[in-house]
Order: C-alpha cells, then structure tokens, then sequence
C-alpha cells in the first residue's frame, strides 16, 4: 500500500484550519476550475512524501487553497510560484483579489496550470 505523508511548510490559517484543507475530500483538482474566477480565503503549502509499495519515494510540493468556490488543490510548480510571488507584492491585499486558473502550453508543448490574476 502507498504511503503519503504532508508536512505543511506555509501558510494563512490557523493549525487546524490549515490541517483540515490539506485532508479535505471537498477538495477539486486546479484544472477542474480553469477559468473560474474566486476570492482567496486562506492558503497551505505542503512537502509532499510518496512512498509506493515497491518503496520508490517521490517528493513534489501540494497547494491548498480555500476559496469563494470551495477548496481547490494543485502540485503545480508555476502555481505555487505565482502564489509565493504574490503574497509577497501584494500581502494581506491579495484577498482582495479575484484570481483564477489558467493553462498555457509549454515550449516542450505539454500543457501546464498557473495562477493568475482574473
């Protein structure tokens, strides 16, 4: 059986809001809401430890977010990035915001999601 491990590394809420979004089953994939705007609610960051049954270990970083439309979830790294860039121009002001996820094609031509804006 797989073994999944998340250490919360960052976030806006308290303890137990932030624990209760990362191991939320409410929560939707980013690329269910592409081209949805929402308000920001609250965020957590996560390092994220896979350890499959054959005892190969993966490690990637997760995004929670809770939202005007419910809570939404992505390891995207552009994502997490965009996010990180934002709450550092624009603070405890990001909540006035309505942001939304978008894709864009890769030069490699694969599809990848990112936070933006709306």
């Amino acid at each position: 059986m797989k073994k999944v491990s998340k250490k919360i590394v960052e976030t806006d809420l308290s303890k137990i809001e932030a624990y209760k979004l990362v191991n939320s089953n409410s929560t939707v994939g980013a690329k269910e809401v592409i081209g949805q705007p929402f308000k920001l609610n609250g965020y957590a960051i996560c390092d994220v430890q896979i350890i499959e049954e054959t005892g190969e270990v993966s490690e990637m970083k997760s995004l929670s977010l809770a939202t005007s439309i419910g809570n939404i979830g992505t390891s995207s790294e552009s994502s997490i990035s965009s996010l990180l860039d934002m709450i550092e121009l624009f603070k405890e002001e990001l909540n006035d915001f309505e942001l939304v996820f978008t894709t864009a094609k890769a030069k490699s031509g694969n599809l990848f999601v990112d936070l933006e804006i709306a």
